[in-house]
């Protein structure tokens, strides 16, 4: 009787501590969001002199990002992941792990680097525009930075201190969107931004390397091991960042041959531009729209930095019946909170556009809902592969992610092609959801758990009431756009609130609120 109590006892303090480290991790990508927002409302407004040129401009440092992302989220989600696993496996090896990485990480991170800038001239050919060669070689530094930012970042992770890895997504968010702008204002354009960004990144590997210093090189694991891990979740997360970035790719390659179509005339005279720069704009709107739309998914990334390691350690320990509750859960409460902002953003797209950014970008309001939703779905996939992959299949994940990045490459040109931008974002979004049915379909039967429909019905009812009230109240003036916003969260959040027990509002309570006995 004892011992349960004791084991009961742990357990809360488990939760609680997990919970504080979901929050901590949380409130640290709600900032990097809220960043996020600022440099989306700011970079544009200052990047180019005129409308049509700061489009355009705008529109050339999202393909470079776009370009790059895919490497560095490689490096970091591969890296941190199986550093990760291996301290949360057995903490006192940590700085064994870590300075395998390190050696790791000097070598492979070099040769990305290297190979990026190498193949800028072709990566420029493939996208149809030449400006982008020097744009990619400048930026290619960065994946080095990465490389070996996220063995640090890692080592934080897998021994569970959370609120030091959420300051240092603090500190890079700050630090990088501060520089990027404040070079942009002072005219350096996308080499400013893409000079912010390097400065940045070189900063946060002096930092964090400094803090994850100390330890004893002990039960030290062969460079080998992490490899066998690491690759199936660099692979995992180059595709899935190449998918998220295939539409804007396609977007940029082909949308020239639609604008060509005989609507070229049109299209100028509704943005207020000459034919010839109706393509370079409309990327620069296009990238707008995914950007504002994906913001939602990036929250949820806080869900799955944690829930990594807890399925990682119950799946190692043998603990099957804890690894379902936590799926479970972790499936419940990322529905609830992805559809919150997801819908929010897809009903009132437009108005959010317009209150943010310059009148050109509220020409994607169309494509930001889509995307909205696309995303939605896309932050369940995200919660299912990391299961997956925790669990020990990374390459499960890895496989369902090439799969879905060929469909939305073959989807998308044809998309592209045949309805411009819109049809870039309805590719993507049918895309994304059937991969996260796809994904579900795995870890139910892998784990014998069941999809909350209750929860699904619940969501779908508030989207109706969402896009109910916003298409019926069209207020003219910005103020007033605020209020409808505002109101559309709070109904939202009152409806989908109703989903959560007085037992697990009370859980989350005792999780934020410290026990002071």
């Amino acid at each position: 009787m004892q011992n349960e109590v004791v084991q009961k006892e742990d357990g809360l303090k488990e939760t609680r501590a997990v919970g504080r480290g979901a929050l901590w991790i949380a409130a640290a990508k709600g900032y990097f969001i809220f960043t996020g927002l600022m440099l989306l409302t700011l970079l544009p407004r200052y990047i180019g002199k005129s409308e049509v040129e700061r489009a355009d401009l705008y529109g050339l440092y999202t393909v470079v990002m776009g370009i790059l992302n895919p490497i560095t989220m490689m490096m970091i989600a591969g890296t941190l992941q199986s550093v990760s696993k291996f301290i949360s496996e057995d903490p006192s090896r940590y700085a064994s792990v870590r300075r395998q990485a390190v050696r790791l990480q000097l070598v492979f991170g070099g040769i990305v680097t290297v190979a990026l800038a190498a193949s800028a001239p072709l990566i420029s050919w493939l996208l149809n525009d030449p400006r982008l060669t020097v744009y990619i070689q400048a930026s290619a530094p960065i994946v080095f930075c990465y490389s070996l930012y996220a063995v640090f970042i890692g080592t934080f992770n897998g021994r569970r201190l959370f609120f030091r890895q959420a300051s240092m997504d603090i500190m890079f968010a700050t630090l990088k969107v501060g520089l990027i702008v404040l070079l942009a204002i002072l005219g350096f354009g996308v080499y400013g931004a893409i000079g912010g960004f390097l400065i940045t990144a070189v900063i946060m590997l002096l930092v964090s390397s400094f803090l994850a210093r100390g330890g004893e090189y002990v039960n030290s694991i062969g460079w080998r091991r992490l490899i066998a891990f690491q690759f199936w979740i660099m692979i995992f997360t180059l595709l899935m960042n190449l998918f998220i970035n295939a539409d804007l790719y396609m977007v940029k390659a082909f949308l020239a041959d639609w604008v060509a179509d005989g609507r070229e005339a049109k299209l100028a005279a509704l943005l207020g531009v000459s034919a010839s720069e109706v393509s370079n704009s409309l990327v620069g709107i296009y990238s707008v729209a995914v950007q504002v739309a994906r913001l939602p998914y990036i929250g949820v990334i806080a869900v799955s930095l944690v829930l990594f390691p807890l399925v990682s350690k119950e799946t190692y320990q043998g603990e099957s019946e804890r690894t379902s509750r936590i799926i479970t859960d972790a499936t419940r409460y990322t529905l609830l909170m992805a559809s919150l902002f997801a819908i929010g953003a897809a009903a009132c797209a437009g108005d959010i556009l317009k209150i943010v950014f310059t009148p050109i970008f509220v020409h994607g309001r169309v494509e930001m809902a889509m995307l909205a939703i696309g995303y939605l779905s896309f932050s369940m996939l995200m919660i299912f592969t990391t299961v997956a992959s925790g669990s020990g299949k990374p390459q499960v994940s890895a496989k369902i992610m090439g799969v879905m990045l060929v469909a939305s490459g073959l989807f998308n040109i044809l998309a592209v092609s045949h309805f411009g931008t819109i049809g870039a974002a309805f590719a993507s979004a049918i895309v994304m959801t059937l991969g996260a049915f796809a994904a579900w379909l795995w870890i139910a039967r892998r784990f014998n758990v069941s999809f909350p429909l209750r929860t699904l019905l619940r969501c779908i009812v508030a989207a109706i009431i969402a896009f109910g009230i916003s298409f019926s109240w069209q207020p003219d003036s910005k103020p007033l756009l605020v209020v409808k916003g505002a109101v559309v969260g709070i109904i939202l959040l009152a409806i989908l609130i109703r989903d959560l027990s007085r037992e697990e509002l009370l859980r989350f309570k005792s999780i934020v609120v410290r026990n002071r006995k």
